[in-house]
């Protein structure tokens, strides 16, 4: 997605590839050897940040509300 992109449905597909690669990240992330096991959280968290920092104009689609819950899932895994 390029940068000042107001496509809709451009927007809702990157929603779905930064869960994807969240995903991947939690699926994955603390199995690799010599990885912190914690790198994988801080990456993924910063992913996710940088998505919604750079497309907050589409902050009243529905698809908003599961970026949200990444992060706050994100947040509590942290707490753990």
């Amino acid at each position: 997605m390029e940068k000042g992109e107001t496509s809709v449905e451009k927007w809702r597909g990157a929603v779905s590839e930064v869960e994807d690669i969240v995903d991947i990240l939690q699926n994955f992330g603390p199995r690799v050897e010599g990885f912190n096991k914690y790198k994988w959280r801080s990456q993924a968290r910063s992913i996710l940040r940088t998505f919604i920092a750079r497309t907050k104009d589409f902050e009243d689609e529905p698809e908003w509300e599961r970026l949200m819950a990444l992060q706050e899932d994100l947040k509590k895994a942290d707490e753990d």
